[in-house]
């Protein structure tokens, strides 16, 4: 914990959490008389039957704890408003004691806040007592209008790497970063509102969010994400209403809104950047700079160090029974890659499917495409490869298309979907929370978002100056980077999308003009590699370049691979990248095409 937060905790009075039954209560322990607080007792609790309201709470140390209740008001005021309230409390064995808790008030939203306008009214007390690891009873005087009380409690949800019994010194270590970013947060220019984080499964993070509305009443925001490396992507932030609090509750009335998204980057431990867009008007979007304000008891945070670009090296995997294709739609799908399409040579183009695992180094066969296509555009999600668009190349006639088609590995088989909103080649896919977004090719100035579950596509519309067929697209720090491309000529510009603010702006420019390249994160790094800066006939390059995020500026590094390549797949596994087929020429024709598979990676020193 950092040190000195008791005094702030009295004023960041902003931590209440529920997660709306997104996560099974964890299985009972036989009842004890009590159960002394531990480390393990971080984690989220309800009453049973009250489905909308809860308690948070957060150990401390041996001695403290804080508890937070997120709830409603009671029913003699506005119906339905959202409340909380709670403090630092003290542990005697197996008891909570909070004599001391605070709700605020006169706070508004966004560039509207004021720390000065923020007022702190005594509320009461509780105290939680144990009885086995999973819950207890609870007691409460508050308010005369909160009234005074008795409830059971029961866990929600724990926190990942900490379990019951196990002392502190043999817990271990968590994944670098993961789950250390459990805990308080601030923005210090925001006093009175902020953050609680909780990893309550590998890799998965809830946020709570406790603030105001535009009118001064108090709101807490809750969502469920994926915490991959040091990004957060919260889509599906819900804020409540509908009840009221006490013996007017009523967990069936709880009525839960969309109320947009969130995204965290964590520069380091104890920082990170918040971006947000509601789709409230009332909120609108903005960015904020949390700060850690508390660690929770025996977790430690670890971001893992950067490569080395030093120790950044290539290799070739003998593959002799792969394929020889190029300009194929290649996507990672668990732990293998798929290559749909392509060339074997100028044309026509092939259906074939196939399947590369790394982890054997042995290519499969699969079911056919559709249709034949090359130059297509493809993403794994959710267990399936998903296809785009691409080029029909039967003869010296090219047509782009617009096709959404879906393999399921399980059944060897695909399904024809919605099409795309416009015929689409050459460009890129990234998943982003549960949307699928096709950037770059032949179409500027829009971004397609695709909703697998809906089978539903939209048209972002963005601002590029660029046509980026065979633009590099990437996913990096939550953002979708669109890298290089061209049609008659290439560039060395860099266009950045935030899917959650919807905006673009543009990014440092390479040293070289790319296209056909492939980027992707390893080490903690943005990189560049491959391609051709000439369109006809290509000319390959085997640069490899590295984003400096401290210069905003790239590095150009002799870390080339074993070939040059260009128009081949790059995929990350076992933070290594996979540069898969291709062609080493670009003369009419593709007269070098490749069946080999290159690594790039940061070896050991």
């Amino acid at each position: 914990m950092l040190p000195h937060t008791y005094y702030r905790f009295s004023r960041f009075i902003f931590l209440p959490l529920f997660i709306f039954t997104l996560f099974a209560c964890f299985a009972t322990t036989p009842a004890q008389a009590q159960q002394s607080v531990q480390a393990a007792h971080s984690g989220t609790y309800l009453t049973p039957g009250r489905d909308g309201e809860g308690w948070l709470v957060e150990v401390l140390n041996d001695t403290t704890a804080l508890i937070i209740w997120f709830t409603f008001t009671p029913q003699d005021s506005d119906t339905g408003i959202q409340a909380w309230f709670g403090g630092i409390g003290r542990i005697e064995d197996d008891r909570i004691i909070v004599d001391n808790a605070n709700i605020t008030s006169g706070a508004r939203f966004g560039d509207m806040f004021n720390p000065d306008d923020v007022v702190r009214t005594p509320w009461g007390s509780f105290e939680f007592a144990f009885e086995d690891q999973n819950g207890g009873t609870m007691m409460f005087a508050g308010l005369p209008a909160y009234g005074d009380g008795v409830r059971p409690f029961r866990r929600v949800s724990g926190i990942v790497g900490l379990p019951f019994g196990v002392p502190a010194n043999q817990l271990p270590q968590p994944m670098p970063g993961q789950p250390g970013v459990s805990g308080t947060w601030v923005d210090f220019s925001h006093d009175g509102e902020g953050w609680f984080l909780q990893e309550v499964a590998p890799g998965v993070l809830v946020m709570a969010w406790f603030t105001f509305n535009d009118v001064g009443q108090q709101v807490w925001l809750i969502a469920t994400g994926n915490l991959n490396g040091n990004v957060a992507l919260f889509d599906n932030v819900r804020i409540a209403d509908g009840t009221d609090f006490g013996s007017a509750f009523d967990q069936d009335t709880v009525n839960r809104r969309d109320w947009g998204e969130i995204r965290i980057v964590f520069t380091d431990c104890n920082n990170a950047v918040l971006t947000y867009q509601s789709s409230l008007t009332e909120f609108g979007s903005g960015q904020l700079r949390p700060v850690r304000l508390s660690s929770l008891q025996n977790l430690n945070c670890e971001f893992a160090p950067l490569g080395d670009l030093n120790q950044l090296t290539s290799s070739r995997v003998n593959n002799d029974n792969g394929p020889a294709l190029t300009e194929s739609a290649i996507a990672r799908l668990g732990d293998a890659f798929y290559v749909a399409g392509g060339f074997r040579q100028f044309f026509p183009d092939v259906n074939e499917f196939w399947r590369y695992q790394p982890l054997t180094n042995t290519w499969t066969q699969l079911a056919d495409l559709p249709d034949p296509r090359d130059n297509g555009i493809a993403v794994g999600f959710d267990g399936k490869f998903y296809h785009f668009g691409g080029m029909a190349t039967s003869t010296i006639s090219a047509f782009r298309r617009d096709d959404t088609w879906e393999y399921d590995p399980v059944t060897n088989q695909w399904r024809v979907l919605t099409p795309m909103p416009g015929e689409r080649s050459d460009g890129g896919a990234i998943v982003i929370g549960e949307h699928i977004y096709v950037a770059g090719g032949n179409i500027s100035n829009t971004i397609f978002q695709y909703s697998p579950a809906e089978d539903q596509w939209e048209v972002i519309p963005i601002v590029d100056g660029f046509v980026r067929e065979d633009a590099a697209v990437v996913a990096y720090q939550g953002e979708i980077w669109i890298i290089g491309g061209g049609i008659f000529s290439q560039t060395n510009t860099v266009t950045i999308f935030d899917p959650v603010t919807r905006t673009t702006r543009p990014g440092p420019s390479t040293n070289l003009e790319r296209a056909k390249g492939v980027s992707a994160v390893i080490g903690g790094q943005l990189i560049l590699a491959v391609g051709a800066d000439t369109v006809f006939p290509e000319t390959i390059l085997n640069f490899t370049e590295v984003y400096d995020p401290e210069t905003d500026s790239w590095q150009l590094i002799t870390a080339p691979l074993v070939q040059g390549v260009a128009n081949a797949g790059g995929l990350v596994f076992e933070d290594r990248l996979f540069v898969l087929l291709g062609n080493a020429s670009g003369q009419l024709g593709r007269a070098n095409i490749l069946n080999t598979v290159q690594v790039l990676e940061f070896s050991q020193p």
